[in-house]
């Protein structure tokens, strides 16, 4: 473990929400306040204290562990982007209502202004996903929205085309079936696709979006661009698509409580993750990742970037350098009296 005694006393009270790698040796995390979380029928999730735990494996080891508090922002989640001409890269928080925090190589450093919420975008609601997308950070969420960042205030829409409720009956009939992104991925920033709802999906082309068809109206959660050329959906009790374009196939029919929350493309194989556990597909087939105890207890989220996967759960995270697995903390012992 990379922690030592002292820094994961640090995270006592705190579990992990959402994960970030970026770089190889910077990994950033969005946790919340374990107590206050508890209390979800007296406090509002604004009411939550966030804060960021971050990793710098490039610091002498008792300076491994950093980061900030937040409040009075919504659900938290963490990207990052990397511009490869520069060298430059910045960690982002946005939540859910598109407040922002970020921190860069540039000097930047601070909360900034919420992401424009209108009709045109860049937002139309809620947002639901923020990734990282060939260096770029993205976001998807209500009312098919999609949007990316090009520095800081610097939000741009790529609503264009996609469709919204025509009226108050439609959106409250089929707005979550029809109309929201849970996840967007891509092969380029010319070549994207966004997932949610009822098989909600779509294609962006660099001009503008088509709607796809996927032969299922279950519920889509998450989507990976993979690199073996093809596209992986993610769908309700863990079940499995593969495809591109409009030519879609069920490989894998789930039965588990929960779906894949994460899929990425590390170690030329892909990756799904939920609470309950990490899985590869190989040869189609949905297999066990077949990982050490100490570092299954760490799914939940996943993040790639830089050569490395990292994977975080509620009170652990490890990631993965392409060759093995490396345990950064594992706090469950810790949050048992709380």
């Amino acid at each position: 473990m990379l922690l030592n005694e002292e820094q994961l006393l640090r995270l006592k009270g705190w579990f992990v929400y959402d994960c970030a790698v970026r770089t190889k040796e910077m990994f950033h995390f969005s946790c919340r306040n374990l107590k206050e979380s508890e209390k979800a029928s007296v406090l509002s999730d604004n009411e939550v204290t966030k804060r960021e735990f971050a990793i710098y494996l490039d610091e002498p080891p008792e300076r491994y562990l950093g980061g900030r508090p937040f409040t009075g922002f919504e659900k938290l989640f963490v990207g990052a982007s990397s511009d490869h001409i520069t060298g430059k890269n910045e960690v982002v928080f946005v939540d859910m209502d598109g407040s922002v925090y970020a921190r860069g190589d540039a000097g930047h450093n601070g909360i900034e202004e919420d992401i424009l919420n209108t009709l045109n975008g860049p937002r139309r609601g809620s947002i639901f996903r923020i990734r990282m997308i060939c260096g770029r950070l993205y976001f998807a969420g209500d009312m098919n929205a999609v949007g990316y960042r090009t520095g800081p205030n610097n939000w741009h829409s790529l609503c264009l085309n996609l469709p919204v409720p025509k009226d108050k009956k439609q959106w409250k009939e089929e707005g979550s079936t029809k109309f929201e992104f849970n996840d967007i991925d891509g092969f380029s920033h010319d070549d994207l696709y966004a997932v949610g709802g009822k098989g909600n999906l779509w294609h962006y082309n660099g001009q503008q979006w088509e709607e796809l068809t996927l032969p299922s109206n279950l519920y889509t959660h998450s989507i990976c661009c993979a690199g073996d050329g093809f596209v992986y959906i993610g769908a309700q009790s863990g079940s499995l698509f593969k495809g591109r374009g409009n030519q879609w196939k069920l490989i894998y029919r789930g039965d588990y409580s929960l779906p894949f929350k994460d899929m990425v493309w590390h170690d030329d194989k892909l990756w799904c993750t939920s609470d309950y556990g990490l899985w590869c597909v190989k040869d189609d087939k949905l297999v066990d990742a077949n990982i050490p105890a100490e570092i299954k207890v760490c799914s939940g989220n996943l993040s790639t970037a830089d050569g490395v996967m990292l994977m975080a759960g509620m009170f652990g995270a490890a990631y993965h350098d392409g060759k093995e697995w490396h345990l950064i903390f594992n706090s469950l012992e810790l949050q048992e009296d709380e």
